[in-house]
């Protein structure tokens, strides 16, 4: 085939390749994306392969579109190569495996602004494929500062009724959402958050918060906090309306009697209170009552009762209640008065509603009332008949009851007695068949008949007959919390008060009891209330309804039950504080739910807390805190805080003022010298002590006691037994462990030797309450050694002092060195403190003092080089004291950096090895080559009796001990005046250098003939010769001995030889410390 041709052929054939290649998967990113600056930026990416899918999918790299290369973005696998802008503000998120690719940068720089991403799924190296980088760039938009987010109201804002408040605002960060906040004015409720992808990359927060509006004005605030710190806020001011109810007026349907009082009550119900109303009558010279009171969460209720006298002229007209609102509202009510004039012809009139509605299969109470203008008749009796064109169907009959029609035959019942001038009739049970008739009563002694029935259709009652079943009303009286009360009524309307309706409360038990009262005039109320403690965990309460006659209802409630927090007090309060002496401190906090267990913190670190919670009752739950507070002469004037932190976020808080009271220690009283005052043949002696009154300890720690004592005599007295005691006669130290405080046992000991007048003690594992004060006194035999000024007074600290660091430069260049001294005072000398530096490769040293009669300092320098990455931008100095206790000292380390040459001595170096390992390769490969002509030795010669080691030969070290490089060179500076020279060197021996140079080869002539077995390149240099043991100890003798006549001689050496006579690198290490015991006996 032609070249050009098969040339022609494989172009096309790659073409295809990455066309398929190209087309194998598929990459979906937004066009462009906008982030905050600070925050972070999840650029959202989604990839699916079509065919050929790779075995490794993870494989996700992120590059920078420009004109001409690849610049890493974001490469998991290779972070150090990511660019400068990118670097370690890249990450991956979500997993490729599910198909995910998408890029977060935190935090977003101005440096990313207009910058161009894309992302590369596919395992191969990027240039080895073809790929639209212009289509599926994504380009980066930065902005500053946050957009103030926005509120939502859900729902019309009325005063009374539940409001949602949604706060919103837009992100583009997924993993790092902003903080958002709803503060409404008065209320502390826990909010919703939810979150919800908008569109490509833009995600949006919103948090809802819902409440009962009380006020009319209300201010709500929300704030926004994105991560880096951006924050904007937006604050609205709500304003609920406020809504009144119509006006109403009771009783609506009595008739009124001519010239007989009666009360008319007139109520309206709103729901803001600075709206209440003034209330008043079209019927003026009447005695008016007025009252208002609160009937709920907002809502109100204004009542004007109006004492009502009517007239035959008032008859069809309208009693008119009128309300006026101070926000100009005006509101009325009336009703068509109905007057009964007091003469007519039938003595007597009743009034009863026009009609009444019941459920079927209940019964029902026709309410009626009637009035006599003169005294009741003796022979008066009730009877209730149904309305018709002709005839006087009877509905009631008590004296004959089998004149009653069928359709109420043995269901009808007289409710209330006549003597009370009651005429309420009750359907017992109600049926359909009762549905639309009209009856009406009848109470004169005279039979019916006897009158004309004219207007006797407008005095009846029509009976309405329903199938539905009212659900039960629930309310809840008071704001449930947990562990308080809270009241539920559960209420019903009905229509029959002699057998109402049963009400029962599911839910947890509780006392209570059910009530009725009448409504309306047709209308009874049932109402069961119960009351009990809310506990946790409980939800839901429902109410049930059975009415006469198995017909049901049931409703129900959830309760939100708040967990209440109580008071945070602290229990023991002292006025005033010592120095150094420990006084436990309890801080108690009360809460209702278990769940809300508390973390109780103190502002005060390394003093012993201990904590307990106790359930005082089935809602109540105590936790205590008590610490050991040791307080000192720097906290005066300072607070002791307490804190609860609850998790829901709560953190009451209390404290109390410290007055602290400087350590003064007292007079000390000692007993007079002579016998014993006990009457024992003992004799007291009084010395003089040397004891610091106080010294301050460290708890935990441990702390040395300084003691010394002077006697009295000319003759020293020895075997002392020395005991510290505390003033109550108590032993802190003695001989005897037996006599020891169990409070001290094993923690005291005489560090200090009596014979020498020493008497210091050590304490170990100081506590708070070991403030003493302790005193020293001696014992032998029948003496007792008593000392002045021999007490001493413990002063505890809970926190050790802090380092204090000498000053640092203000400015050190890298690769010069500096030192830096960080100490600290103690009273534990036994133990000093042990100091660490946060800074690789430094050199320490440490140092001890004793600064006063009682207190040590404890030092440690630093000498350092910074370089690299050695160090970093704070200098630290922590010194940890005994038993743990620690304390950090920092200062700002200011390096001044130098450009580094790393990058281009390394290659240069590697370069350099390797050629000089090639040259020494080929010298040795041409040695070899030149002795393969060789015959061989049978015996090797023997070693010179002066051969040197080959460091001997390199080193210039050598010329005192053996001879000079130049054997005629006795003057050389260093050697003595009768250095008689370096020996011949034997056989003529080839320097170091020439055995491997090509150079003088008629010297390989003269050279002894090689041994059969060639040894290897090591054992050449090596001291140990095979097969010649007899001559492994010529010429290796000290530099001051000789053989003479085969017995060994030694001089005088000229020059010592550092191999056998070794010095330390640190002088230090060799002294003598006998006299540095500061106790005599360690």
């Amino acid at each position: 085939m032609d070249p050009f041709a098969r040339l022609f052929l494989y172009g096309l054939c790659f073409q295809g390749a990455i066309f398929c290649v190209t087309w194998a998967w598929s990459v979906t990113v937004p066009r462009e994306i906008e982030g905050m600056v600070g925050s972070c930026l999840v650029i959202p990416c989604r990839f699916s392969y079509s065919e050929y899918p790779p075995k490794n999918k993870g494989r996700v790299v992120w590059y920078q579109y420009v004109n001409r290369g690849y610049p890493l973005v974001c490469d998991p696998q290779n972070t150090n190569e990511v660019i400068e802008k990118f670097r370690g503000k890249t990450f991956l998120d979500g997993s490729p495996y599910n198909g995910y690719c998408s890029l977060k940068i935190y935090p977003l720089d101005w440096l990313h602004q207009d910058e161009k991403v894309y992302a590369w799924v596919d395992p191969g190296y990027v240039t080895y494929r073809y790929f639209p980088f212009y289509d599926k760039a994504v380009k980066i938009h930065v902005r500053n500062g946050a957009d103030k987010p926005a509120i939502y109201f859900v729902g019309i804002p009325k005063v009374g009724q539940q409001i949602t408040i949604q706060c919103t605002t837009y992100h583009t960060c997924r993993p790092h959402p902003p903080t958002l906040n709803v503060n409404v004015e008065g209320y502390d409720g826990t909010p919703k958050v939810y979150h919800q992808e908008v569109h490509e990359g833009k995600w949006k927060i919103t948090m809802e918060q819902t409440w009962i509006l009380e006020n009319a004005h209300q201010t709500i605030t929300c704030d926004v906090r994105h991560p880096g710190g951006q924050r904007a806020s937006r604050t609205v001011s709500l304003k609920g309306q406020c809504s009144v109810s119509k006006v109403t007026i009771n009783p609506n349907l009595e008739e009124f009697l001519e010239g007989v009082e009666k009360n008319v009550v007139c109520s309206v119900f709103y729901t803001c209170q600075e709206h209440r109303p003034d209330l008043s009558w079209n019927y003026g010279n009447m005695k008016v009552s007025s009252n208002f009171n609160k009937r709920g969460s907002g809502s109100w209720e204004s009542r004007s009762i109006l004492t009502f006298k009517a007239s035959a002229s008032d008859h069809n007209k309208a009693l008119k209640c009128i309300a006026k609102f101070t926000n100009g509202q005006i509101q009325d009510g009336y009703i068509t008065l109905q007057v009964k004039r007091a003469m007519f012809s039938l003595g007597w009139s009743f009034s009863m509603p026009s009609q009444v509605t019941g459920l079927r299969g209940s019964c029902l109470v026709i309410p009626c009332k009637f009035e006599y203008i003169s005294p009741l008749p003796s022979d008066l009796k009730v009877m209730w008949y149904k309305y018709a064109t002709e005839g006087y169907p009877v509905v009631y009959d008590p004296e004959h009851p089998d004149d009653v029609i069928s359709d109420f035959k043995g269901k009808t019942y007289q409710y209330g007695s006549s003597t009370d001038k009651k005429c309420s009739l009750k359907i017992s049970p109600l049926e359909l068949s009762h549905h639309k008739q009209r009856l009406y009563t009848w109470v004169d002694p005279k039979p019916i008949s006897s009158y004309h029935r004219q207007n006797y259709q407008d005095k009846t009652v029509e009976l309405y007959v329903t199938d539905r079943v009212d659900e039960p009303e629930i309310l809840i009286i008071g704001t449930p919390k947990v562990g308080g009360q809270i009241s539920v009524q559960c209420s019903v309307y009905h229509t029959c008060p002699g057998t109402p309706p049963t009400l029962s409360l599911i839910g947890p038990p509780g006392k209570g009891g059910v009530s009725e009262t009448q409504v309306q005039d047709v209308k009874w109320k049932t109402t069961r209330e119960q009351t009990w403690v809310i506990v946790e965990d409980q939800q839901t309460v429902s109410c049930r309804v059975q009415h006469p006659g198995g017909r049901a209802a049931q409703a129900k409630i959830n309760i939100q039950a708040e967990c209440s927090v109580g008071e945070i007090i602290i229990i023991h309060k002292p006025e005033e504080f010592l120095e150094g002496v420990v006084e436990n401190i309890t801080c108690s906090v009360f809460y209702a739910c278990s769940k809300q267990r508390p973390a109780i913190m103190w502002n005060y670190k390394d003093m012993q807390t201990s904590s307990a919670t106790t359930r005082l009752a089935p809602t109540n739950w105590q936790t205590l805190s008590s610490i050991m507070f040791i307080a000192s002469t720097d906290d005066h004037g300072k607070t002791l805080t307490c804190t609860a932190e609850f998790p829901d976020g709560k953190m009451p808080k209390t404290s109390i003022n410290l007055q602290v009271k400087k350590y003064e220690p007292p007079e000390p009283k000692m007993p007079p010298a002579g016998p014993d005052p006990n009457g024992t043949s003992s004799i007291s002696h009084i010395w003089a002590a040397k004891v610091s009154p106080t010294i301050s300890a460290l708890t935990l720690s441990c702390v040395v006691v300084p003691c010394a004592f002077q006697k009295e005599g000319e003759y020293p007295v020895t075997e002392l037994s020395g005991m510290w005691h505390t003033r109550d006669g108590g032993y802190v130290y003695h001989n005897g462990q037996s006599r020891v405080l169990d409070n001290f046992k094993g923690r005291t000991r005489l560090v200090g030797n009596l014979d020498q007048q020493n008497c210091t003690m050590e304490i170990d594992k100081v506590k708070p309450h070991d403030n003493g004060p302790f005193c020293f006194r001696a014992e032998k035999g029948m003496d007792k050694y008593n000392f002045n000024n021999s007490c001493v007074f413990l002063v505890m600290k809970a926190s050790p002092n802090k380092p204090v660091m000498t000053p640092l430069p203000e400015e050190i260049e890298e690769g010069s060195a500096f030192s830096v001294t960080c100490s600290v005072e103690h009273t534990c000398p036994s133990h000093p403190p042990a100091f660490a530096w946060n800074v690789k490769g430094g050199k320490t040293t440490s140092s001890h003092t004793q600064s006063s009669p009682s207190i040590w300092q404890t030092s440690s320098t630093l000498t350092f080089i910074p370089a690299g990455n050695n160090y970093e931008e704070e200098l630290t100095c922590s010194a940890t004291f005994w038993r743990g206790k620690r304390q950090d000292s920092s200062a700002s380390l200011n390096v001044k950096r130098k450009q580094s040459l790393l990058p281009i001595l390394l290659p240069a170096a590697a370069a350099a090895l390797v050629t000089l390992a090639l040259c020494v390769g080929a010298v040795m490969c041409t040695k070899r080559c030149s002795r393969k002509g060789n015959d061989e030795h049978p015996v090797r010669p023997p070693r010179p009796k002066n051969q040197r080691s080959l460091w001997k030969r390199l080193s210039r070290g050598h010329e005192c001990n053996t001879a000079s490089w130049d054997v005629g060179n006795t003057g050389h500076r260093g050697l003595p005046s009768d250095f008689q020279g370096r020996p011949p060197r034997t056989e003529e021996r080839a320097s170091f250098w020439r055995r491997f140079s090509r150079r003088n080869p008629n010297d390989l002539l003269d050279r002894p003939p090689r041994p059969e077995k060639r040894r290897s390149i090591w054992s050449r240099f090596s001291r140990q010769q095979h097969g010649y043991r007899a001559e492994q100890n010529v010429g290796y003798k000290a530099n001051n001995e000789s053989l003479v006549g085969n017995i060994l001689t030694k001089s005088k050496p000229r020059c010592p030889s550092p191999e056998s006579n070794l010095k330390s690198s640190h002088a230090a290490k060799h002294r003598n410390d006998d006299g540095d015991n500061i106790y005599g006996n360690m």
